[in-house]
């Protein structure tokens, strides 16, 4: 009987430690995600001297994928869509004009 509520008690642990552990996780993750979107805000401002309209970015919670950017320019009103690679520390992230172009390190 002993052995039951001991076997018991140490898969409830084990579940309580991965729930615990996954959360940590993806609120790392999330929070990596709100980091990216300030820094892409701040590059478009410093880019455009102001954040364009309608300024859509779509980040995953996966560092691997690039993230995508779509906005319409503040002067003239067209569609611009950029593509920003943000893997490791803030220092390696750079911004692609297109896919077929070279990054280009800003």
């Amino acid at each position: 009987m002993e052995q039951n509520v001991f076997l018991r008690l140490g898969i409830a642990t084990l579940v309580v430690v991965v729930l615990v552990v996954f959360a940590l996780y993806r609120w790392q993750q999330r929070r990596r995600v709100c980091h990216v979107a300030v820094w892409v805000k701040e590059f478009l401002r410093k880019c455009y001297g102001a954040l364009p309209n309608d300024v859509n970015i779509d980040c995953s919670d996966d560092q691997l994928w690039p993230v995508l950017v779509g906005f319409r320019e503040p002067g003239t009103g067209t569609r611009r869509d950029l593509r920003f690679s943000c893997q490791g520390p803030e220092s390696a992230w750079f911004v692609e004009e297109n896919r077929r172009s070279a990054p280009v390190k800003l």
